[in-house]
């Protein structure tokens, strides 16, 4: 059978023997979120643009190329369950390359953000991650900052972390206050099927379902979040630093 080879608008070219799973979230002006499944050999090609990209290895293990850096094998968890993530920054006007090169699905979180400047490519392995735990009680959650603080120093705008809630508690409580846009994408550990809740509100209240792989973009809001009985529940967060 012959190659596919597809190449889109936005001068992003792929070249695999199947598809690949590539789909946009969510796309603002300033914020852009993209997730990537693949499968060992095959390999996308993009261009960063206007915006400086945070590639966050959900899960599988992939070589990333930009221009002169290499980051090879990368990504060490089988799921975003198993242990701290890596993340290749990417800086804006910059082509680069993702391949998947280990057993099972390489899945790819690209966490964009309108850059003020160019730096330069740079990976955060798994032991740079700084790992907390927030809260207390029936409101105790662990954070991932991955590009926060010391770490946040290679990017131009961008502040990404993940954060994990357990079963019966409140992930963000009492209330925490999102100054800007923040896109938050989920995953659920168990029970995938079953909905959670997301509140927020600024002049009323809101609530959104969530389940497995739902992403949302929340204004300047605060936002508790709580977990059902039986489920973790995981959530990448990115937002623009002002």
């Amino acid at each position: 059978m012959r190659p596919f080879y597809r190449k889109d608008l936005f001068r992003n070219e792929i070249v695999t023997s199947n598809p690949i799973e590539y789909q946009t979230k969510i796309n603002s002006d300033e914020l852009q979120f993209e997730t990537l499944k693949m499968e060992k050999g095959q390999s996308i090609s993009l261009n960063s643009e206007h915006y400086e990209i945070g590639v966050v290895i959900l899960q599988g293990t992939a070589n990333i190329q930009a221009g002169d850096f290499r980051a090879e094998q990368v990504g060490k968890r089988k799921d975003v369950f198993s242990g701290k993530p890596t993340m290749v920054y990417i800086p804006c006007e910059t082509q680069f390359s993702i391949k998947a090169v280990g057993y099972g699905i390489l899945e790819i979180a690209l966490c964009k953000g309108r850059a003020t400047q160019k730096g330069k490519p740079y990976i955060i392995q798994p032991e740079q991650v700084v790992e907390k735990v927030q809260g207390v009680l029936n409101w105790k959650r662990k954070v991932h900052e991955i590009i926060v603080g010391e770490n946040q120093l290679i990017s131009s705008r961008l502040i990404i972390g993940e954060t994990y809630g357990c079963p019966g508690t409140w992930s963000v409580y009492p209330y925490t206050e999102e100054n800007g846009k923040t896109i938050f994408h989920f995953k659920i550990d168990s029970n995938p099927g079953k909905r959670l809740q997301v509140m927020r509100s600024i002049d009323k209240p809101q609530a959104y379902y969530i389940q497995e792989d739902t992403t949302l973009l929340v204004q300047e809001s605060y936002i508790p979040v709580p977990e059902v009985e039986k489920s973790n529940i995981y959530y990448l967060w990115f937002k623009l630093d002002k």
